[in-house]
């Protein structure tokens, strides 16, 4: 509740650690029950140094999954910046869209699998590129020097900012967090915490 969210119909459910975190938000495609802010300066980064942190455990696999985004389920022509696992390989995949065309860094060839709980780490580095990281792993990055897109969008977490329910996350979010910097790989292994997790 921290950022002020407007509900989307998702539940608050204790879960069994690790992580040992407390309760997260179950998130589903039927609906689509997920959370969303409006649009504002604080998620409109622009061309600044930012890193979303947060920890997932998805219900199932081999679909479509929209995980943090400020981009729309119907048309890459509108959006800004994503996370999500593409149906075909199951691999966490960061975007970022600037001057019309998307840059993806998918974290190698690390699949996710259901039932178990992931700490995903995505930032941009303003004139360097974007960066992923899954659970303290082995950093994957692409170099992008352009700006970001302002598409005006809301932020949506378990969704398409639009809420398509083809976009929708099947599975739980807990400690969604936005640094406004890019994480040292030091942080990154303290937000981890050996797996057992850390409150931001």
């Amino acid at each position: 509740n921290d950022m002020d969210e407007n509900s989307h119909g998702p539940t608050y459910v204790s879960y069994t650690p690790p992580p040992y975190l407390g309760n997260g938000a179950q998130m589903s495609r039927t609906g689509p029950k997920y959370l969303s802010h409006a649009d504002s300066a604080v998620f409109s980064r622009g061309n600044t140094n930012f890193t979303w942190s947060f920890w997932v455990k998805f219900d199932s696999v081999d679909i479509w999954q929209y995980v943090l985004s400020k981009f729309n389920w119907s048309g890459s022509e509108n959006g800004e910046y994503l996370l999500y696992i593409r149906s075909s390989n199951n691999i966490p995949t960061f975007l970022k869209r600037g001057d019309s065309a998307d840059v993806h860094v998918p974290f190698g060839s690390a699949v996710v699998a259901d039932g178990t709980w992931y700490n995903i780490v995505a930032y941009h580095d303003s004139g360097v590129g974007i960066g992923i990281n899954v659970n303290d792993g082995t950093l994957a990055t692409t170099a992008t020097t352009t700006g970001m897109d302002d598409a005006g969008l809301p932020i949506a977490f378990g969704a398409s900012s639009e809420g398509d329910a083809a976009s929708g996350l099947a599975g739980i979010m807990d400690e969604i967090a936005l640094h406004s910097k890019v994480l040292s790989a030091d942080e990154i292994t303290d937000l981890n915490n050996g797996g057992d997790g850390k409150a931001y």
